[in-house]
């Protein structure tokens, strides 16, 4: 399994690990929890941590 891709994170863990551990571009993935089959895509940037569902844009 890759580093990046978190099988059993909630969204709120995801924030959790960016903020605490991650830099400038530190990214993960994870399955999505709301709708089944799709991921989500967890990006910190300039301090703060956004996520994107699969199909949407991400603006950094």
């Amino acid at each position: 399994m890759v580093r990046w891709f978190h099988r059993d994170l909630s969204g709120l863990d995801a924030e959790t690990l960016l903020k605490g551990r991650g830099v400038h571009g530190s990214f993960l993935a994870r399955p999505s929890r709301k709708n089944q089959g799709d991921f989500s895509l967890s990006v910190r940037t300039q301090g703060i941590s956004m996520t994107c569902m699969e199909g949407r844009s991400l603006r950094l």
